[in-house]
């Protein structure tokens, strides 16, 4: 036992001894140090100064989701064959977190990169300038074996060759890893957060307001598809009958202005025929128009609210890498490496001498 204490007394010993030893010897090494570490500090400085400064665009909306309970409606249209909807609740891909991927889509955010905006009056595609101020332009200048890759507004995205598609994924690729970011303030609510970091100013506000504006649309659109088809469908069925029962109106009236005194009773068929035929429309075109007005109240009822709170505004938040923490961080780091390099080379050299000195 007290050869164990007297051992770990030694070992103890020698690491205090250890320390006390490249302790001096970085001390005696304090010139190389600090002037590695001027060096890192300037380095840091110069990257400082040229980096440009970063905007945050952040917009802030609510989803309001309708009441579509309209079961009692929906059966009665159900006996005529329609259907306006019954609260079914389509849009179930949007519950939860799913809208906040949503907002992610390679979808959404190429149809927002391919989106077309004017600023200082001039219109071009956003695409377009992020490829500008990001001097992606500058490989193709650089290198005339590659061709440049230009977008146009009047351009099917059916029509794009291999290098847009390519292009644009990498773009989508870098703005969901590194410039987007989308959230919730809270998992009980409703209200989504939307931030997008830009070393252009106008780029980040004008893509933050389009990418929300192109989930809201999708999303209105998605959730009340079915019930929109419907209404279109009835409207179509109202306008078919409305037309018919005018022109049996029209021609029953023209009938009995030909026959106001028909000698025998079989000449009153043909007005009675069509007084029927009248009678039948005027009963569809009521029970139609009724279950259009449904349909319409139903859509007004299940299409949801996106109620934006806060738009991003210009000045956008700025930040600037600080010039002073960057060089005192670069003298830092360098003079620790430099340190720790000039240890592990004294420990390897010691190892070497040993092994060589065993050796002989």
């Amino acid at each position: 036992m007290e050869n164990l204490e007297t051992k770990n007394q030694l070992r103890l010993k020698d690491f205090v001894e250890g320390i006390k030893i490249s302790y001096r010897y970085l001390l005696s090494k304090w010139k190389v140090i600090i002037f590695i570490g001027l060096i890192g500090g300037a380095i840091c400085f110069v990257y400082a100064y040229f980096k440009k400064p970063v905007y945050t665009a952040k917009l802030t909306f609510a989803l309001e989701e309708k009441s579509s309970s309209m079961s009692g409606y929906a059966n009665i249209a159900s006996q005529f064959g329609l259907d306006i909807g019954g609260g079914n609740g389509n849009g179930g891909a949007f519950v939860g977190e799913n809208l906040l991927e949503l907002l992610k889509s390679r979808f959404l955010i190429e149809k927002t990169l391919l989106s077309e905006i004017e600023i200082d009056g001039k219109k071009e595609l956003l695409v377009n300038r992020y490829i500008q101020f990001n001097e992606i332009n500058k490989v193709w200048e650089n290198n005339p074996e590659i061709s440049p890759v230009i977008y146009l507004s009047n351009q099917s995205r059916n029509q794009f060759s291999r290098q847009q598609d390519s292009l644009l994924f990498k773009i989508y690729d870098r703005i969901i890893k590194t410039d987007l970011d989308v959230k919730k303030v809270d998992k009980k609510l409703n209200i989504v957060i939307v931030e997008y970091q830009a070393i252009d100013e106008l780029f980040a506000k004008f893509f933050t307001i389009e990418l929300v504006k192109n989930a809201s649309e999708f999303y209105v659109e998605t959730k009340t598809k079915k019930t929109r088809a419907n209404v279109v469908l009835l409207q179509g069925r109202v306008d078919s009958v409305k037309t018919a029962l005018d022109q049996q109106m029209y021609g029953a009236a023209v009938n009995q202005d030909h026959n106001q005194n028909p000698s025998k009773a079989q000449g009153k068929v043909p007005i009675l025929k069509q007084q029927m035929d009248v009678q039948i429309l005027s009963t569809m075109y009521a029970e139609l128009l009724k279950n259009l007005e449904l349909s319409k109240f139903t859509l007004m009822r299940e299409e949801p609210l996106v109620q934006i709170i806060d738009k991003p505004i210009l000045p956008l938040d700025k930040k600037r890498t600080g010039r002073i923490k960057s060089t005192l961080i670069g003298f830092v780091l360098f003079s620790f490496v430099t340190g720790l390099f000039l240890l592990l080379s004294r420990t390897y050299k010691k190892i070497m001498r040993i092994e060589v000195s065993e050796n002989f």
